[in-house]
């Protein structure tokens, strides 16, 4: 079991040292850029039909849920302190 952890353990070491030199080439980091850059893309487009579908379904968005609660934390805050305002108001007039 130990040889096999030693074995396992300079693969990983062998690996890594492979990798950290490849990063250090200039093609390979722009590559890894433009990978990332990709992923975003798609990441947006998918966003973008996932907002339009859920439009045509007539769901609400995740940024229309969010205007939604903030509107509805407002609206409660407002009742509060209307409450407070109305039993304020009641017990100066006993």
């Amino acid at each position: 079991m130990r040889d096999f952890a030693a074995m396992i353990d300079g693969v990983r070491e062998e690996l890594l040292r492979r990798a950290m030199k490849l990063m250090q080439d200039p093609r390979v980091m722009r590559l890894a850029m433009q990978a990332l850059g990709a992923r975003s893309r798609a990441q947006a487009a998918w966003d973008s039909r996932l907002r339009k579908l859920a439009k045509s379904l007539g769901f609400a968005t995740r940024a229309e849920m969010r205007d939604l609660e903030a509107a509805v934390r407002t609206l409660q805050s407002t009742l509060e302190s209307l409450r407070a305002e109305a039993d304020a108001s009641k017990n100066t007039a006993k």
